[in-house]
């Protein structure tokens, strides 16, 4: 990716954040697109069920015996 050049599309920000796409990096070959859309996919669902597994630990610590009911979880 290194090296491409190209020119900012848009711009806009999210709270402090300011966002940039600079078309050099749009992607237009499907099959390249299907791979980054599986890679996002499989960081949403890795996020969701790490999020789940803690929150059923705060949940449920006082019910578990593997876990003492300060645990900062």
């Amino acid at each position: 990716m290194k090296g491409r050049v190209g020119k900012i599309v848009e711009e806009f920000k999210i709270g402090n954040t300011t966002i940039k796409i600079n078309d050099a990096y749009m992607v237009t070959d499907q099959e390249e697109i299907d791979r980054i859309l599986d890679r996002i996919a499989n960081i949403v669902m890795n996020a969701y069920a790490a999020g789940r597994v803690i929150d059923e630990v705060k949940f449920n610590r006082e019910d578990n015996p593997y876990l003492s009911v300060d645990t900062n979880v």
